[in-house]
């Protein structure tokens, strides 16, 4: 249940919903607030103060009738701040010290609960569609971790580096983790460990909240062995696919409001669900896009709660706030949605909100430059929107004709009388509309420039995506119930029961599997096998393809050959040349690269162009190679000259590893180490 926007704003909590001012208890609040994270550090148990400070602000917020509905809204809240506040622990002495963090947010939840003298709350209630919230993140993970489950590292290998992107954003949550603070803050040492000079400047929000998480679950600021850290971030990576199907489904609910009911609320969540777990929302995993997941998740709950806002203005201000910095620092693309989302709810709730321009100016002042942080750091340092339309990259389409049906279905309620009523849906339309036109003449750009569609015209394709997922409520204009409760059955309570239990459960449950089953959840096809390309397909379930082991690397053979013999994160910067592919090659090195923490160092890049290498064959007596292989020789030989002595190449038994040796004895202050690995390919 949600509250309705137009619920009038009460003053107060009232009775026994505010502390009394007494000097004693504020001392001994915040006593606590100091003593329980350095207790938990003793005892390493840190862990628990993540669910401690999301019951903690839950407690303190007064929206959401709902025991899920609050719990959601907090975790927005607090994620948005937790990044936001990365400012701070970035510079400060104590940096990404998990008592220290416990005790900043410990802190502030008291003395925001002392000066506001609330009293910590929580809601009761509970719906049966939260079971449908709360399984998602469980299936996705299930799905998601499948591949992996019970394997060693290197028979993790396949799925770990299913695509390069995967080590790009671990390399940029290694800097975080490694610096003590924001990649962008550290430049100087931050371009020891990212992949390219100012991929520092990537937004990593995402990035910055996995390394929170993981700082206290490990009660550290010390990551540890790099492989180690490694797979907790690729666990990391699946929970935040599952944060974003729950964030999405719970959005939905929460914009089609107390009005849908029993089966069509279970209609409207299964569809969503099964759409967000099991169709091609999954495959943002194993494309490696974990910052534009994350930003995703935020930007459905921004959505939500601007487009149904809680009766509380100035909540909802701070909400928009936190989440607004929370879209931004994870994705920064989607700004553009943000500003629409905020145009449009501006001019249908502004009287509303004029009553609290002040309280709106005060927030917008501080929040503004804040947000406005990675959005500059992207324009300084070339990963701007300028000709960002044009640029290649590969991912996959997402259906046209379901981003279609879903935008067709967010802007329907105009056409009804009651949906031209509720102010929700005067928000959504236009966002809806307006944003689906960005994201077509974006797609124009590209084409006319290229010929085609470009990379990220797709990331804005899957922006809209969410935000139709997002109103689907709307569908229940359309969803008449048939299944009223009898007459009088408000009198008679056995009577409503009787009619729960005989008629609109059995209803919701149908509801919920024909949801999952137009959303390709029953069966759970798998279609064909990831060898015959990255075709769209769209009536599978993307999940199933990848739980069922099809989708992976190309070089993950030869890595898991190369861990038979070495320790991976050895510290020995190390080349791995083991195909006649230089991309496959330079993404194998790349992996070696970011397990020592020496990308700054490695200049991996310069790999490209040596092609065709491996499988050369010595030249018949009296000729010479072809011009050809010499100038992928001599590249290769550059790359490696450019590297600090003591390098090492491992290579298979081949014709390359007997003319890197010679190059090796005709350079010996280079001290290069060529390893030859017998049926390396």
């Amino acid at each position: 249940m949600t509250e309705q926007a137009d619920a009038p704003v009460r003053r107060g909590d009232g009775p026994g919903g505010r502390f009394p001012r007494f000097p004693a208890l504020a001392v001994g609040l915040l006593a606590a607030a100091w003593l329980i994270p350095a207790a938990l550090q003793l005892v390493d148990a840190d862990w628990l103060l993540p669910p401690l400070l999301l019951l903690g602000t839950a407690s303190l917020l007064r929206v959401g009738t709902v025991l899920l509905d609050r719990l959601m809204i907090a975790a927005g809240l607090l994620g948005g701040a937790v990044i936001g506040s990365g400012l701070l622990f970035s510079v400060w002495p104590w940096h990404l010290s998990p008592m220290a963090i416990g005790w900043f947010g410990l802190t502030v939840l008291v003395v925001v609960g002392l000066v506001l003298r609330r009293r910590p709350q929580l809601p009761r209630r509970v719906l049966g569609t939260d079971l449908l919230i709360l399984a998602a993140p469980v299936v996705s993970w299930v799905l998601i971790r499948k591949p992996v489950q019970g394997q060693s590292f290197s028979n993790m290998l396949p799925y770990t580096s299913a695509r390069q992107d995967f080590f790009n954003h671990y390399a940029l949550y290694d800097a975080i983790h490694r610096i003590g603070g924001y990649a962008f803050t550290h430049p100087a040492a931050a371009r020891h460990y990212v992949t390219t000079p100012n991929e520092y400047a990537y937004p990593s929000g995402a990035h910055f909240l996995y390394v929170i998480l993981d700082v206290f679950r490990t009660s550290s600021s010390n990551p540890g062995d790099s492989v180690d850290e490694f797979v907790r971030y690729y666990q990391y990576e699946a929970l935040g696919v599952g944060l974003l199907a729950m964030a999405v489904i719970w959005s939905a609910r929460w914009v089609a409001g107390p009005a849908l009911t029993g089966w069509r609320r279970a209609l409207v969540c299964s569809v969503v669900g099964g759409m967000a777990v099991l169709g091609q929302m999954s495959a943002l995993f194993w494309q490696g896009y974990d910052g534009e997941v994350i930003g995703l998740a935020f930007l459905a709950m921004l959505f939500a709660l601007v487009v149904q806002p809680p009766a509380r203005v100035r909540e909802q201000i701070l909400l928009a706030a936190a989440l607004i910095v929370g879209v931004v620092y994870s994705y920064s693309l989607y700004f553009i949605f943000i500003g629409v989302i905020v145009v449009c709810a501006a001019v249908v709730y502004r009287k509303r909100l004029l009553r609290y321009w002040r309280f709106a100016l005060v927030t917008a002042v501080v929040a503004i430059p804040i947000a406005a942080v990675p959005y500059v750091m992207a324009q300084i340092h070339s990963y701007g929107t300028q000709g960002l339309f044009t640029q290649g990259g590969t991912t996959l389409r997402f259906s046209r004709a379901l981003s279609l049906f879903f935008g067709v279905v967010a802007v329907a309620p105009l056409a009804t009388r009651a949906g031209r009523r509720l102010p929700r849906w005067r928000v959504v339309a236009p966002v809806i509309l307006i944003s689906t036109a960005i994201s077509t003449y974006e797609g124009y750009v590209g084409y006319q420039a290229t010929g085609m569609t470009r990379y990220y015209y797709e990331k804005m394709v899957e922006g809209t995506w969410t935000m139709s997922l997002v109103a689907f409520g709307a569908v229940g204009l359309f969803l008449k119930s048939a299944l009223a409760a009898p007459a009088g059955a408000s009198r008679l309570g056995v009577s409503r029961r009787r009619h729960w239990l005989t008629t609109e459960i059995p209803a919701s449950v149908a509801a919920f599997v024909l949801g999952v089953t137009v959303s390709s959840g029953f069966p759970l096809t798998k279609g064909p096998e990831w060898s015959q390309g990255p075709r769209p397909i769209q009536d599978v379930s993307w999940a199933a393809l990848w739980a069922g082991g099809s989708i992976t690397a190309p070089y993950a053979h030869a890595l898991a050959m190369y861990g038979q013999h070495y320790q991976f994160g050895d510290g020995q910067a190390t080349a791995l040349l083991y195909t006649d592919s230089a991309a496959d090659n330079m993404h194998a090195t790349m992996f070696l690269s970011i397990l020592n923490h020496d990308l700054g160092t490695m200049g991996f890049l310069g790999m490209d162009g040596s092609d065709n290498l491996v499988s050369l064959q010595p030249p018949a007596k009296g000729q010479d190679l072809s011009d050809a292989a010499k100038y992928a020789l001599q590249r290769l030989e550059l790359w490696l000259r450019a590297h600090d002595p003591g390098f090492r190449v491992v290579v298979g038994d081949n014709y390359l590893a007997r003319l890197l040796t010679e190059w090796s004895a005709q350079n010996p202050d280079m001290r290069m180490r060529i390893d030859i690995i017998r049926g390396l390919s």
